[in-house]
Order: structure tokens, then sequence, then C-alpha cells
């Protein structure tokens, strides 16, 4: 069983203003997983969020170990749990994977 380091609920963050080429993490029902744009995110892809103002690059896993099924680790592996409408960005620009 994986042991998370430190657990940061998202939403729980101040939100911010918008950050240019930027988009929101959507929840698909249809292909259970989320999105940025019309990117289907898969385990390992990597991307940068915005938590309390500061873009934070990370990548997406998915664990049935996980209460929560996806989640997000950043390079120190802190736990970042993904919620509708959290600002997302690629992690550089063009570059989906």
């Amino acid at each position: 069983m994986t042991r998370w380091r430190r657990v940061i609920h998202a939403w729980e963050v101040a939100r911010v203003g918008d950050v240019g080429e930027s988009g929101e993490l959507r929840f698909d029902q249809g292909v259970t997983r989320f999105c940025l744009d019309d990117w289907e995110l898969h385990c390992g892809d990597v991307l940068q969020v915005q938590v309390a103002g500061m873009w934070l690059p990370v990548r997406i896993e998915y664990g049935h170990d996980h209460p929560k099924g996806w989640y997000l680790v950043t390079e120190d592996h802190t736990v970042i749990l993904p919620h509708g409408g959290m600002k997302a960005r690629p992690r550089r620009p063009g570059v989906r994977r």
C-alpha cells in the first residue's frame, strides 16, 4: 500500500485569477477520466496545475488503492486531489506528454 507524504485538497486553496494559455480540468463521465480541453489525461501524463497562485508541475495517476482514484503527484511526491474547474495547462507549451 502506498504511503502518502502529504495530501492537498485543491478546492480548499484560495481561487486565483486566470493565467494565459491555461484551461480547466473537467471529469468526463463517459470516459471516466479527467480532461484538459480536448486532451483526455492518462496515467503518467504531465501537466501544471495552479495551487495558491503558483504553477506546480505534476503528473496524473490512478490507483485503485487511493480513495479518490485519480490523483496528481508533484516532483517532491506531494499528492494533490484534482477536481473539476481546477486551473491547468500542459507542462510545456505544445507538449502533451
